[in-house]
């Protein structure tokens, strides 16, 4: 429906059918800090509101990155869901259908979102929403590659803290990233090589989510 979506609102709007998405990469982009892919049923790269909107799409997305001349200075970043890429306000979002992801990239640093409803959600909120997705995520490397990261879930891949406001939430009460009243009966499948970076940093993200819950209300 929307590649990007910057602003206003999308209300009722349905989507159906099939999306498939083949990107192979072979050279290095000079004089970019990084590479961002947004693909989703509804909506790609999303800051704005989606409301009431349901989408029944079976999405697939096929990634492969054969570069190896330097590949690790120039982080490659995936943001895939049932529902959008990424988001910023869902309201009443209805997501059902087959989210598939085949990735290669040997060499280099990469972060992949992957959600049945969003990728990731940039402060905002998802209130009343369902997904139900048949996740599938295929990794054809050899072998664990250091410096990249998976993070997955039915509702959302991740959230991504470092673009909310948080530090004014802490200074005035102002709230973001909030999930409620949502019904997730997605499934996932991992097949291949863990794609989990080999530096976990637990110590660090249990730090990080304290100061989120105390400062800045991020309720999931």
């Amino acid at each position: 429906m929307f590649g990007g979506h910057w602003g206003g609102n999308a209300i009722n709007c349905n989507a159906s059918g099939t999306i498939t998405v083949t990107n192979t990469k072979t050279k290095i982009l000079e004089g970019y800090p990084y590479e961002a892919n947004y693909v989703g049923g509804l909506v790609g790269e999303g800051y704005a509101w989606l409301k009431n909107c349901k989408a029944t799409t079976n999405l697939t997305l096929t990634l492969t990155d054969n570069r190896t001349a330097t590949g690790e200075n120039v982080p490659l970043s995936v943001y895939f869901g049932g529902a959008e890429g990424s988001s910023t306000y869902l309201q009443g979002v209805t997501y059902q259908g087959t989210v598939t992801m085949n990735y290669t990239k040997a060499v280099g640093k990469a972060n992949i979102h992957f959600g049945g409803l969003s990728g990731t959600q940039r402060y905002g909120y998802i209130q009343n929403c369902l997904a139900k997705a048949t996740m599938t995520f295929n990794n054809n490397n050899d072998s664990a590659v250091e410096g990249q990261t998976f993070a997955v879930g039915g509702i959302l891949g991740d959230y991504d803290t470092e673009n909310t406001f948080c530090y004014l939430g802490a200074m005035f009460g102002i709230s973001g990233n909030r999930v409620t009243n949502c019904i997730d009966i997605s499934s996932l499948t991992v097949t291949g090589t863990s794609v989990l970076a080999t530096e976990l940093k637990t110590v660090g993200h249990i730090l990080w989510m304290l100061w989120q819950l105390l400062f800045c209300r991020v309720w999931v």
